[in-house]
């Protein structure tokens, strides 16, 4: 479920196959991607040098021309589904060469593996085997959808509560092996005894079966998260403590506007008498 692990799995050329059935597993059933043919730039190409830049975990190419995006989301943050739908547009308008009509637009899936569950009108409709959630153009009254433009399509793990022994299909053991799969010490038996393809999956999923340049990539990958997780930290930090002055500052204006002596001030707030002078 990491960004990291996840790339080293499925955007590794020689794991095509892998992603080829995590695709199958979680696209629409009439969506059917039989190969991979390119695997394109994660740097989500921009309309102008001011444009909002955006880094993804994988875009790929399928047969008949339908472009994916997948990306693992460990946690939950505000503005979600409206940056999956800048994701897709992005790459949505930006492969239609000038002059080109607009009947050559292929589709773009955008799917993001959700480590939490979203929030629905109807929670009764969901659980461990109903959890993909699916955005589509659509007319409202009619429910007729639209030709095919962009998808979202949300798998949302928060949701899979089953254990090893309860899992049934291939889709449940595989949404198994993404919540567990990093924490277990050896291969489950009911994997092993599996399909193939969970049997591949969790063999490109353990350190000792990949190669050297796959090693280091993911490596690689992994103190580029660690950055990122720290700069977020001291952001916050910085964030919060300067809120916390600014606390400081209004509560002693207060004070100072009752009266209250500058000691007193310093004790309630913290602040130091000439910082409180300056205030005044």
């Amino acid at each position: 479920m990491s960004d990291a692990g996840f790339k080293a799995v499925f955007a590794y050329r020689s794991n095509k196959d892998l992603l080829i059935g995590l695709l199958n597993h979680l696209l629409p059933e009439d969506v059917v991607v039989k190969d991979i043919v390119e695997y394109c730039d994660r740097e989500q190409q921009q309309d102008t040098v001011e444009s909002k830049r955006a880094v993804l975990d994988l875009i790929c190419r399928g047969d008949g021309g339908k472009q994916f995006i997948v990306e693992v989301q460990q946690e939950f943050y505000r503005d979600f589904f409206q940056r999956l739908v800048y994701y897709g547009s992005g790459v949505y308008h930006l492969t239609l060469d000038s002059g080109a009509a607009y009947g050559m637009l292929r589709p773009v899936y955008v799917i993001s593996i959700l480590n939490h569950k979203l929030a629905h009108k109807d929670e009764s409709q969901w659980d461990s085997d109903n959890l993909i959630a699916r955005y589509e153009f659509m007319e409202t009254r009619t429910k007729e959808l639209a030709v095919p433009t962009i998808s979202i399509n949300l798998a949302e793990l928060g949701r899979f509560t089953k254990r090893l022994e309860e899992c049934e299909s291939e889709r449940d053991y595989l949404f198994y092996w993404f919540l567990h799969g990093g924490t277990l010490e050896s291969i489950p038996e009911e994997i092993e005894r599996g399909s193939g393809y969970l049997r591949d999956l969790a063999k490109a999923t353990e350190l000792a079966s990949m190669d050297k340049d796959q090693r280091l990539q993911f490596e690689s990958e992994i103190m580029n998260e660690i950055d990122r997780i720290y700069q977020l930290d001291e952001k916050f930090r910085e964030g919060r403590e300067e809120g916390a002055r600014e606390n400081s500052v209004s509560v002693a204006k207060k004070l100072i506007g009752k009266g209250i002596s500058i000691d007193v001030i310093a004790e309630c707030t913290g602040l130091s008498i000439d910082e409180i002078n300056q205030i005044q």
